[in-house]
């Protein structure tokens, strides 16, 4: 819930709420979709084989 009242400011007041649920969202979503890129990255990278030996 925003920190100021609602009748100062309405606009400022639905947009700090609005950020207040969205955020913790995409944070939350962001946290479970870079591991799975980085798993998928690290799956499909094929390492050289050294043929010097």
């Amino acid at each position: 819930v925003p920190k100021f009242e609602y009748a100062s400011d309405p606009q400022g007041w639905l947009f700090q709420l609005a950020s207040n649920i969205v955020t913790p969202i995409v944070l939350i979503l962001l946290g479970m979709i870079l591991p799975a890129i980085a798993r998928r990255e690290k799956k499909d990278t094929i390492l050289p084989i050294d043929s010097a030996e």
